[in-house]
């Protein structure tokens, strides 16, 4: 992974703080995000607002070699943008 990639989420835990406010969408918008070097379509499942003021976008996106997977990652507009 380079450092231009999108970082991975923790799933939440008691010892993070309060539970994240989780927004879900409907119909579900799509996000670019840089994975592995590549910038992968995603379509997003939901938005956890943390209360330390991070932000990680919850996604569905299809890896190579891997299939369709369901991963975590914090919101960086380097690492990631809207799908036009």
């Amino acid at each position: 992974m380079s450092p231009e990639d999108a970082q991975e989420a923790p799933p939440w835990r008691p010892e993070l703080g309060p539970e994240p406010h989780r927004r879900h969408y409907d119909p579900r918008p799509m996000l670019l995000v840089r994975i592995d070097g590549h910038w992968r379509r995603c379509l997003v499942e939901s938005r956890s607002d943390w209360a330390n003021g991070h932000t990680a976008y919850h996604v569905e996106v299809t890896l190579p070699g891997t299939g369709t997977v369901y991963r975590t990652y914090w919101w960086h507009p380097q690492t990631m943008r809207p799908a036009l």
